[in-house]
């Protein structure tokens, strides 16, 4: 994988959706996560892996915050903080 897109990758832990992001998250991926994730994570707990993404643009934290409750248009239930 090259390091200018977005992997997504999605897994089960302890009840919650693990969504494992790789690569870039931009105004250029950022599109794919919005469509891709938010709509299948819609009403779950979610928890966002993002130990491998290379660049986190600021846009994206504008936009969604993963440490804070609600997120992305209200649609996932909760996310869980990873560093336990």
């Amino acid at each position: 994988m090259s390091d200018d897109v977005l992997s997504i990758g999605y897994g089960e832990r302890d009840g919650s959706t693990v969504v494992e992001l790789r690569g870039r998250l931009d105004s250029e991926t950022s599109p794919r996560f919005q469509n891709e994730v938010v709509g299948r994570c819609a009403g779950k707990d979610v928890i966002l892996d993002m130990a491998g993404l290379k660049y986190i643009s600021s846009e994206f934290f504008a936009h969604y915050d993963p440490m804070l409750n609600p997120i992305p248009n209200k649609s996932m239930k909760k996310v869980r903080d990873m560093r336990r």
